[in-house]
C-alpha cells in the first residue's frame, strides 16, 4: 500500500491537462485523477496512459461539466492562526 509521500510523489509525472484535476485519497491510499467531459487530445491520452501504469494506485473518476480553480498552489490558507499553502511542500508556519 503506497504511503502519501509515494502518492503525492506520483503525481509529479502528471501532465497538467486542461480538463483534469488531481488530489491525494489518503484514506484509499490512492491519487483520484478527475476527468471532465472536456479534457481531449494527446495530452490527455499521455495522462491517462501514467495512470493506468500506476495501477490501483490511481483512481480516474469522469465528471460532468468543467472544474473552477478556487486555490492554487501558493494561495494562503490560515488555520487556527497558522498560514499554510496549498503547496504540499511549504512547511506550516504563524501568520504575521
Amino acid at each position: 500500500m503506497p504511503s502519501a509521500a509515494q502518492l503525492t510523489a506520483l503525481t509529479a509525472g502528471f501532465d497538467q491537462v486542461p480538463g483534469t484535476a488531481w488530489y491525494v485519497d489518503t484514506a484509499a491510499h490512492q491519487v483520484v485523477l478527475s476527468v471532465t467531459d472536456g479534457a481531449k487530445g494527446a495530452r490527455l491520452d499521455t495522462l491517462l496512459a501514467t495512470a493506468r501504469h500506476a495501477g490501483s494506485a490511481v483512481r480516474v473518476e469522469r465528471l460532468a461539466g468543467t472544474l473552477t480553480n478556487y486555490i492554487a498552489s501558493g494561495d494562503a490558507i490560515l488555520l487556527a492562526g497558522h498560514r499554510v499553502g496549498a503547496d504540499p511542500d511549504q512547511r506550516l508556519r504563524r501568520a504575521r
